[in-house]
């Protein structure tokens, strides 16, 4: 989970110990049964520049994690894999947006990459581009 929440390069002996310090609840990180609440705390980042001068392919924004969370398990194994960027913008509050893994190069290649989405994640899709500063990014 630390991986589908925080991206790819995130599942680090660090980044499992800051989850379980906000789940004293979680006595054994490998048995954690269903129905079970986890808190994932926000871990803020910088991303670099080059991050600027691609493009991603925004899926949805929901304001809920659990919502964010079933919709990559809904679309796993469908569609190429997806990763959870909570993002916090002015009165929108903490919104959870979801970003195919991958980005794009260029722009023609992102439209391709949406064109080939099942449809209803096509549907909704975005393609994003620059970084906006009045957000404030979290892994």
């Amino acid at each position: 989970m630390i991986r589908r929440i925080y991206g790819p390069y995130s599942f680090t002996p660090a980044n499992t110990k800051k989850v379980l310090a906000s789940n004293p609840q979680i006595t054994n990180p490998n048995r954690v049964g269903p129905g079970v609440t986890i808190a994932f705390p926000a871990m803020p980042v910088r991303l670099p520049p080059q991050f600027a001068e691609v493009f991603w392919v925004q899926t949805a924004t929901t304001a809920r994690l659990d919502e964010a969370y079933r919709l990559l398990r809904k679309f796993d194994g469908q569609a190429p894999p997806m990763i959870i960027i909570p993002v916090r913008a002015g009165q929108e509050g903490l919104q959870f947006t979801i970003l195919l893994e991958n980005y794009c190069l260029d722009e023609k290649t992102a439209k391709e990459t949406v064109a080939a989405l099942p449809p209803p994640l096509a549907e909704g899709a975005k393609i994003l581009t620059g970084l906006d500063k009045r957000r404030a990014y979290f892994k």
